[in-house]
């Protein structure tokens, strides 16, 4: 069974996913005005991590109506573009951004899960490339998990799922080491996905068509 496949349900759960929260937000006259995120931030307060506070307080917080119909809209762009197999690389990205968003905000449940989904499905996409390219791309994700470094508060195995930037870590990681192993298993594993909708056909051979007496003419290749 082709890998496009099997990845299929990840596809579709994500996208089901995105349109209940998409219509949550639609049908709650609060998210309208903006006062649903206004409460949100409220009731994160102390838990957003430092390095994303000034970005909460300059950014967010003066535009809650802007950024309440930016969510929204998103959500539900993802969604579509997921159900429909279609713009799949922009959607899942679209989708990382409001995850890490949430996480950094101190929600981390369920964006941590969304995030390892989209990063699955994100690789799958991505074309197979040499092993000095692929760890230059896995060093940067592993800087990526140093700032995050001073602020993580327990590493309880009850309580670590719930801290914002234990979960930023684990995710950069996770994504340096799969850069690495695509990267040695290049050739094995190929690129994963067209659409995830379709399993990879074999290109079709030119088709000979006649073309003047004694000739023939190769469509594909465009000479004689």
């Amino acid at each position: 069974m082709p890998a496009s496949t099997l990845l299929l349900p990840l596809q579709l759960f994500l996208a089901a996913g995105w349109m209940r929260a998409g219509i949550e937000k639609v049908i709650e006259p609060d998210w309208w005005s903006g006062t649903a995120l206004e409460a949100f931030l409220s009731a994160q307060d102390g838990q957003v991590l430092p390095l994303f506070v000034p970005f909460v307080d300059y950014v967010v917080a003066p535009w809650t109506v802007g950024v309440a119909w930016f969510v929204m809209i998103a959500q539900l762009a993802v969604a579509f573009c997921l159900g429909l197999g279609r713009f799949l690389r922009p959607a899942l990205w679209t989708g990382v951004l409001l995850n890490v968003t949430f996480v950094m905000s101190g929600r981390v449940d369920p964006s941590a899960f969304y995030l390892v989904m989209e990063m699955s499905l994100l690789f799958a996409l991505a074309r197979p490339t040499s092993r000095r390219f692929a760890m230059r791309r896995a060093t940067l994700w592993s800087l990526a998990a140093v700032p995050f470094v001073p602020f993580v508060t327990t590493l309880h195995p009850a309580e670590v799922i719930h801290d914002p930037a234990m979960m930023m870590i684990t995710l950069c990681s996770i994504a340096a080491i799969t850069t690495i192993v695509r990267s040695v298993d290049r050739e094995r594993l190929g690129p994963l996905a067209l659409p995830l909708w379709q399993a990879p056909t074999d290109a079709a051979e030119p088709t000979p068509v006649p073309h003047g007496r004694g000739q023939t003419f190769d469509r594909d290749a465009r000479r004689y």
